[in-house]
């Protein structure tokens, strides 16, 4: 009996769009029941996540109607990006760098809060110190 060599079973490159499903909604913060209210049927909606079943044609245009930026290409056959942009009526493709970009500035972003906010915390605790100090000394 000869072993079998493959990494990957034939389920697991069957159902590799439901694991795209997974991904994209993992991404995105999107939940089963989420899917359920785009009218997608709740058990649908769990073969599909448990790789049980494969999604519909209307499954999948529901995702694609709902949500613009879901690149199709990568839904269907794992090519390209997650996430796509529709400009001037053509669609163009997240590219890694920008997306590194946009996380970058979202960091830097929160960095300046994040400072402002440990300040405040700081003048705060010294105000608090001061007073509990004066009721100490009473």
């Amino acid at each position: 009996m000869q072993e079998n060599k493959h990494k990957f079973s034939f389920s697991e490159t069957k159902f590799g769009i439901n694991a795209r499903i997974r991904e994209f909604c993992t991404s995105q913060r999107i939940i089963q029941a989420d899917l359920e209210r785009l009218g997608i049927n709740k058990s649908t909606v769990h073969m599909v996540w448990r790789d049980k079943q494969l999604p519909s044609v209307e499954f999948i245009q529901k995702m694609a109607d709902k949500f613009n930026d879901l690149n199709l290409a990568w839904l269907l056959k794992g090519e390209g990006e997650m996430l796509s942009c529709k400009e001037d009526g053509m669609v163009k493709t997240y590219s890694d760098d920008k997306v590194k970009i946009a996380v970058q500035k979202i960091v830097l972003q929160k960095e300046r809060e994040i400072g402002k906010i440990s300040s405040k915390l700081s003048e705060v605790q010294e105000k608090y110190i001061k007073l509990l100090e004066k009721e100490i000394s009473k």
